[in-house]
């Protein structure tokens, strides 16, 4: 009994240790050599493990060193471990095998891994009949093993073909073969081995797929939770070599009484009860907190999958020239995929209500769930195709403190915002230093934003940070006085009379017109400069706008404008072309324009 105890608990130490060996080692492969350009505007959290990580003494290795280590962690550990394990094993399975003949010395062990080839061979052309005949993956992995340890058991088994090794007879002198009974007790154990490996999978794959979910969006803040983790799945797995030890000796081939292989059976079912409880346990507080159940994400929502009735989109662009316009559907919808528990697609019709529910729903949760992502997707998405630009800034700021990516490109384009308050205010927070830190490109992305807003004081304070944290500034120029008030103002009609339920955006122009030709409004969202829908006289105006280059697109409904319509079939008046603003010309009024389809 202590032989199978010390059995058991060796496999845990092995199965534990191979976990966080092959953790470890994919947390040091995926590491980059940390870089500050990479980060432009970090939380001061985010920093602190920046500079940690930049102080790992894993960068101090040269890269022979490095491979070294991930040599050892990826394969020599592994197979160490491996063979301490077979040997303990191949003891548990056939004690006979150390006992054999002087003329057998050596050759149990090369015996039985040409058995181990041998069945591996079978279980090969087992494996490939299987897929031909369409059988699930499931039902392939477990019908193999369970035919390998069989065949293992009833092969080098005491109780089987090799018995004790100084004849390849059936059993051992004076006992009664049991092949029959060695291959049950071998499928047992491949039964049970296979139900762990898909348990220690769906726990480790449900980890996963939470944290692509839930856990922040950037390597250095994942890194401690991913380590974290790793104690906990080394555990799991541990737990669950253990048990298939324990099992393996409770079920050994060989010549045991009942009450024997109970009392090792004690072991392997503590040992089970333990890993349950744990699984269970991690899994009912992360569904009570990350809403982990059966619920889909139209229910989650309380909004049901639909769409709604798609728009046209016409982009006025070069004034007075072939192609003067481009025309195209405007899908009134909103996709995406969640990828927890499993990948599901969703659909939801771009409605003001539909939306009203999704900020609802996130309004009353406290924490990220598995739906949050999927859920602020949706109101960028959604006010982005609304041309609600105002909410659509509000949703992505508000995801880009989460989203390193999200704050990136939100910073990028700070200097095509027009200059209202609410716009400033978003700059006002990234300027934050008691919140976030930023490298020499985000002060030089911040120092642009400030001048951009006509705060030339505060961008050139900036612009000397930037210089101080290693930017190159000598291409950087502040004008004196920027463009803060500009406008542009006109009317539209359609076929002679305002259109209704219509909107007017106003782009940057940004892109070359042959690029917008083929793909009219699939560009960055720091093209979309600011919308307001058309009054009831089909007039709009536009201010507080700065120096730049614009484009005029109109939204209206399908029925006034069809997106089916060629091009060449809509003759534009007053087409406006490309709108620029300057210092000298901050006011562009565009008077009437007019689109007739033929």
């Amino acid at each position: 009994m202590k032989r199978e105890m010390a059995f058991t608990i060796l496999a845990m130490i092995c199965g534990a240790i191979l976990s966080l060996s092959m953790m470890e080692g994919l947390l040091l492969s995926g590491m980059r050599s940390p870089t500050a350009t990479e980060h432009p505007l970090v939380t001061w959290e985010e920093k602190a493990e920046f500079d940690s990580f930049a102080k790992s003494p894993w960068w101090k290795l040269s890269p022979t060193w490095q491979r070294s280590i991930l040599t050892g962690l990826f394969a020599v550990i592994p197979l160490a471990l491996s063979a301490v394990g077979f040997w303990s094993f191949l003891w548990h399975l056939n004690p006979n095998w150390v006992k054999a003949s002087p003329r057998w010395k050596g050759k149990p062990l090369v015996v039985s891994m040409l058995v181990l080839l041998s069945v591996a061979i079978l279980l090969l052309v087992i494996v490939s009949a299987s897929i031909s005949m369409g059988m699930g993956i499931r039902l392939l992995h477990t019908l193999a093993l369970v035919i390998f340890f069989g065949l293992l058991w009833f092969i080098a088994g005491e109780m089987g073909w090799a018995g004790d090794y100084s004849s390849w007879k059936m059993g051992v002198p004076g006992k009664i073969p049991r092949p029959g009974a060695s291959f049950l007790m071998g499928a047992t154990v491949g039964l049970a081995a296979s139900g762990l490996i898909w348990l220690d999978r769906w726990a480790i794959g449900q980890w996963m797929f939470l944290a692509s979910e839930v856990l922040p969006k950037t390597f250095f803040l994942m890194r401690l939770p991913f380590r974290n983790s790793c104690y906990g799945m080394a555990a799991v797995v541990g737990m669950s070599f253990g048990i298939f030890a324990g099992l393996a000796a409770a079920l050994s081939p060989r010549y045991l009484e009942t009450k024997q292989r109970l009392r090792r059976f004690l072991l392997p079912s503590i040992l089970f009860g333990i890993l349950i409880a744990v699984i269970a346990g991690v899994y009912l507080r992360a569904a009570n907190r990350y809403e982990l159940g059966g619920k889909s994400l139209a229910e989650a929502l309380r909004v049901p999958a639909g769409t709604s009735v798609d728009r046209t989109v016409v982009l006025f662009k070069a004034k007075g020239k072939p192609g003067e316009l481009a025309i195209q559907r405007w899908p009134m919808e909103s996709s995406v995929t969640t990828l927890f528990p499993t990948p599901a697609s969703y659909t939801m019709g771009l409605t003001l209500e539909n939306l009203c529910r999704v900020e609802e729903y996130l309004s009353k949760k406290k924490s990220r769930t598995r739906f949050s992502p999927a859920a602020i997707d949706l109101l960028r998405d959604g006010y982005y195709r609304l041309w609600d630009l105002g909410r659509f800034r509000q949703w992505e700021f508000f995801d880009s403190e989460w989203e390193p990516i999200r704050r990136n490109i939100f910073l990028n384009y700070l200097e095509f915002l027009p200059i209202i308050p609410a716009n400033r205010s978003y700059l006002e927070s990234y300027a934050n230093e008691n919140k976030w830190y930023a490298s020499g490109k985000g002060a030089l992305q911040i120092a642009k934003g400030f001048s951009h807003f006509g705060m030339r004081e505060e961008a050139e304070r900036w612009l000397g940070k930037a210089r101080e944290r290693g930017a190159d500034i000598s291409s950087v120029h502040l004008p004196s006085r920027a463009l803060t008030e500009g406008k542009v103002k006109g009317r539209i009609r359609v076929n002679g009379k305002p259109p209704s339920n219509s909107k007017v955006l106003l782009l940057a122009y940004v892109r070359p017109l042959e690029e917008l030709r083929t793909s009219p409004l699939l560009g960055s969202a720091q093209e979309f400069v600011e919308a307001q829908e058309l009054d009831a006289e089909g007039r709009f105006a536009f201010s507080n706008l700065y120096e730049g280059e614009f484009l005029l697109a109109l939204m209206t409904e399908k029925e006034t404008l069809p997106f089916a319509l060629a091009p060449s079939r809509i003759k534009v008046r007053n087409a406006p072309g490309i709108i620029k603003l300057t210092g000298q010309k901050p006011t562009r009024t565009l008077g009437e324009i007019g689109l007739v389809a033929k």
